[in-house]
């Protein structure tokens, strides 16, 4: 094993950084003294030529994991920073997905606050009515706790007093009129501790006391997500890591965006604390609940599973056997507890509110659109994997793809006088084989998830309607409601659903003719 000295990687890094101006500055100059013309073939050609050079490949590394078992003290490792990520007793904003990746245009340490739209926010307050009144039901609902968190951070207790409508007045924001505007809020700093305080609204729910100074508002509510550039790592060269959530989020812009990242991740990490290792249950049904949109419905080609805290590794056996025995008396304990009827009835309310889908804070999504497809996505998976596979170097697409190729060795041999022309032609072919490849793998993820939506489109009349019910009989009405429009369409749902995913199908084999 070769060690390198930390110096010599900055060196390194520095030098590439320096060399990566120099390409940048001559491609903005050549580009700039190209003649703008309409008809003239060679500069317009030259000009796109210049703009893909400038475009970044980097692979996305989803980082899971439940709230304290080590992904933000385990991302700040690998990119030696310890201060830069919030983490140990402080607990960063479970819905807030931090992307942390290379600063490639400066020597800074930068941040980009992505907000929700003063639209979705506006949504999402409005959602306070759909709560029960009642205080014993308010103890119980998860849901009621998250939103009463995020709304006491911005607004203290105004919220409780007032409309949605003075919730949205500018005085509420004055700290960040990029969120008014719908822009982005970026930070620029010389050290990542700086920029760590900078973030700290944005990125943590914690509410206590920051040295001596109190934060009385916190901005993480308002927030889709932060992406964080660091300077001087090599790791984070063609590498993004994602904090992510390990179940989306209610919101559901922040949910999309996370459905979105999960799809486009090469590589996931299931990040959890070593004591806990061989107990825990959390990690597994993270990957469950992800695993259609890693696998067939995303693009996923490793997933590790990782142990943090080796330096507790000693006695760790006597710890996981207790831990064991306190996990088997949870389960026994909650087997033992029942449900109260109005507790379901809350639930089924939030699912046909949000049309089929209810998601708990904690534990699986609940999505009948999918359950109720499933029979026909389990019958197409294994065909379906073996036609995209993720690794993108085999099956029937991808492997005529790889053996369509040009010979440039063996036509250097024969026409040496045009050798620059060949390798010129041989980088173009590969560009189009990349190209090519990102097309269809985004478009498979359509058609392996365009059943769900066809599903949710069809029930979406049958969700509307059971909403709409209240007063007595409201569970019963909802329940016959549902039941009703699932058997009378039962029988015209799988055909649609299929016919739709054969057109799309057959529309991405027209696109590339």
């Amino acid at each position: 094993m070769t060690c390198v000295h930390p110096q010599t990687l900055q060196s390194t890094s520095d030098t590439n950084l320096s060399i990566l101006f120099n390409v940048k500055n001559i491609m903005a100059d050549v580009h700039a003294k190209l003649p703008n013309q309409k008809d003239a073939k060679v500069n317009n050609f030259l000009k796109t030529k210049i703009m893909n050079l400038d475009t970044e490949k980097r692979e996305l590394v989803g980082v899971f994991g439940k709230t304290g078992a080590g992904k933000t003290s385990l991302i700040n490792a690998i990119i030696e920073e310890e201060r830069l990520l919030p983490s140990g007793s402080f607990g960063a904003c479970t819905s807030v997905m931090i992307k942390v990746e290379a600063n490639r245009l400066n020597h800074k340490y930068e941040a980009e606050v992505e907000f929700l739209t003063k639209e979705e926010w506006k949504e999402e307050l409005s959602n306070r009515d759909q709560f029960p009144k009642d205080n014993e039901d308010q103890e119980k609902d998860e849901e009621y706790h998250d939103l009463v968190e995020k709304l006491s951070a911005i607004y203290g207790e105004d919220w409780k007093w007032k409309t949605t409508d003075q919730l949205m007045e500018h005085k509420y924001f004055r700290e960040i009129p990029e969120f008014r505007h719908s822009i982005r809020k970026t930070f620029t700093c010389e050290s990542a501790e700086a920029l760590s305080a900078k973030m700290i609204k944005y990125t943590r729910s914690d509410t206590k006391q920051e040295g001596d100074e109190v934060l009385n508002r916190w901005y993480w509510p308002l927030v889709k997500c932060v992406t964080v550039r660091v300077p001087h790592t090599n790791f984070l060269q063609h590498v993004t890591l994602v904090d992510l959530p390990g179940n989306g989020d209610r919101n559901k812009s922040r949910d999309e965006m996370w459905k979105g990242i999960v799809r486009n991740c090469s590589t996931v990490w299931i990040v959890s604390n070593i004591e806990r290792a061989t107990s825990e249950s959390e990690s597994w049904e993270i990957l469950k609940s992800a695993s259609s949109l890693l696998g067939n419905g995303g693009e996923c080609r490793h997933i590790h599973f990782i142990c943090t805290k080796s330096d507790v590794i000693e006695d760790s056996n006597d710890k996981v056997e207790k831990t064991k025995m306190l996990v088997k008396n949870l389960r026994e304990t909650s087997a033992n507890k029942r449900k109260s009827g109005r507790g379901f009835h809350n639930q089924l309310k939030k699912l046909v509110k949000n049309k089929g889908i209810l998601k708990p804070k904690h534990g699986r999504e609940k999505n009948l659109n999918t359950e109720l497809i499933s029979l026909l996505t389990d019958s197409i998976d294994e065909e379906f994997r073996k036609t995209f596979p993720n690794d993108g170097k085999c099956g029937p697409i991808y492997g005529v793809i790889k053996e369509v190729s040009l010979d440039v060795e063996g036509l250097k041999q024969k026409y040496s006088d045009v050798e620059l022309q060949l390798v010129f032609l041989k980088n173009e072919e590969e560009q189009l084989k990349t190209k090519l490849t990102k097309l269809i793998r985004d478009h498979k993820k359509k058609i392996y998830n365009s059943p769900a939506k066809t599903a949710e489109e069809n029930l979406k009349k049958c969700y509307e309607e059971a909403a709409g019910f209240s007063g007595t009989g409201l569970l019963q009405n909802m329940r016959e409601t549902i039941e009703r429009h699932v058997h009378k369409s039962k029988n015209i749902l799988f055909e649609k659903a299929k016919d739709e995913m054969l057109d799309l199908h057959s529309s991405m084999a027209v696109c590339y003719i």
